[in-house]
């Protein structure tokens, strides 16, 4: 019996990862690795919220929340079950034309998809109660 006990303290990092964050406040988003690497967008860049769907799930992560700057060069890829997104998503249904419909849609993927749930309009902060296009799915 000590012998399993040993076994399974040893295999219990393999289960026991460190979880995924996502923090905000008025000025960004940062999202913060297991390995402890760093994505961050500021609000001021924000131009579009997407989410991107795999074939992986159940046992992987298989949503991952695309948070894409003005020159889709940088931003941050949340994981669906990363610590903190609930709050996220409460922030970002707040962007003016957030497309929640979209969001139901993407949730009922499993296949490897693309959603778009908001995209910027104007030059204005992703605060502003400016512009929104409409939302578009694409599958991969």
């Amino acid at each position: 019996m000590l012998m399993l006990k040993r076994v399974l303290e040893s295999l219990k990092p393999l289960f026991q990862r460190e979880p995924e964050r996502v923090t905000f406040d008025e000025v960004g988003v940062t999202r913060t690795m297991r390995d402890g690497g760093i994505e961050y967008i500021r609000w001021v860049d924000l131009e579009e919220v997407g989410i991107v769907t795999t074939g992986d799930g159940p046992y992987l992560t298989d949503v991952f929340w695309l948070l894409i700057d003005r020159h889709h060069r940088s931003g941050c890829a949340v994981p669906s079950d990363a610590q903190g997104m609930d709050a996220l998503l409460l922030r970002l249904q707040a962007l003016p034309g957030f497309d929640n419909s979209t969001v139901m849609e993407a949730m009922g993927s499993t296949d490897d998809a693309s959603f778009t749930c908001w995209r910027r309009t104007s030059s204005g902060p992703a605060s502003s109660a400016e512009g929104a296009t409409p939302a578009q799915h694409v599958s991969l």
